[in-house]
């Protein structure tokens, strides 16, 4: 478990990252509009709370 809280692209309460975002989707075709949404809908999730 220690190892998980030491990998820097899975940290949930520091929002996403575009890196997070970018791994997690390497193997689709998204555009780059949709992956920054991502990343806003995640920062306002996480704000809202």
């Amino acid at each position: 478990m220690k190892e998980c809280a030491d990998i820097e692209l899975l940290q949930p309460l520091k929002g996403l990252s575009s890196e997070a975002v970018d791994e997690a989707f390497k193997d689709f075709k998204v555009s780059t509009d949709f992956k920054n949404a991502v990343v806003e809908k995640a920062t306002i999730s996480m704000t809202e709370s």
